[in-house]
């Protein structure tokens, strides 16, 4: 319990920053819909219809996304390969490539 008081104390001592919010950095992981519609070219002759296509299935096309960002703007993001999520490995790489990304911005 002396640690906690100690630590907000010490929080409560320290000089006021306008700026504090900048230094943030914050990250999430969405699930999103890749979807390359091409639409083939096709020659009809005149009062003829199209040829019927199929609805692709769009479950099929979702990829994770990993981001990060900060007050300025996007600093990182990564698009997890089909059927992979993120794990202690993933999120320990994607902090390192973040850290490097940042390294470079600033």
């Amino acid at each position: 319990m002396q640690a906690r008081v100690t630590a907000c104390q010490c929080l409560l001592l320290t000089p006021r920053r306008k700026e504090f919010l900048a230094d943030l950095i914050t990250g999430d992981e969405s699930w999103v819909l890749y979807n390359n519609d091409t639409h083939r070219a096709v020659w009809i002759p005149r009062g003829e219809e199209p040829p019927v296509q199929p609805k692709a299935n769009l479950h099929e096309k979702k990829c994770l996304l990993s981001c990060f960002w900060d007050a300025k703007g996007m600093l990182y993001y990564e698009f997890l390969p089909q059927g992979r999520t993120v794990n202690a490995t993933t999120y320990s790489n994607q902090l390192a490539s973040l850290t490097l990304a940042f390294v470079v911005l600033t």
